[in-house]
C-alpha cells in the first residue's frame, strides 16, 4: 500500500480487497494467519508510526525466518496515524 498525507474513516474497497487477497495468498500458500499483534505507537511514546512499523515488520520477517526458515506472511494497517498521533498498528502475522 503507498503511503498517503491523509486520514481516512475507513478502508476503501481497494484497500480492503488487497488485505482480503493478501490473505487468502497465504491461506493458500500454507501460511494461515495465527498472530494478531496490536501497537499502541503513541502511548509507546513513538509519534512516527510509519518508520516504527517498518522496523517491527524487520523484525518479526527475522523472527519467522528463523523459527520456521519460511518468510513472513502478514497484512497490516495504521489506525488514523496523523490524527491520533499513532493511535495504533493492527496485524495479522503467520
Amino acid at each position: 500500500m503507498t503511503l498517503k498525507n491523509r486520514a481516512s474513516q475507513s478502508l476503501s474497497l481497494n484497500e480492503g480487497e488487497r488485505l482480503r487477497e493478501a490473505a487468502l495468498f497465504a491461506v493458500c500458500n500454507g501460511w494461515p494467519f495465527n498472530r494478531h499483534v496490536t501497537i499502541h505507537f503513541a502511548q509507546l511514546g513513538i509519534y512516527r508510526p510509519h518508520r516504527a512499523l517498518t522496523r517491527f515488520l524487520k523484525r518479526v520477517g527475522d523472527w519467522v525466518r528463523q523459527r520456521s526458515g519460511q518468510p513472513p506472511a502478514y497484512v497490516w494497517a495504521l489506525e488514523n496515524p496523523e490524527a491520533d498521533f499513532g493511535k495504533g498498528g493492527i496485524m495479522s502475522i503467520s
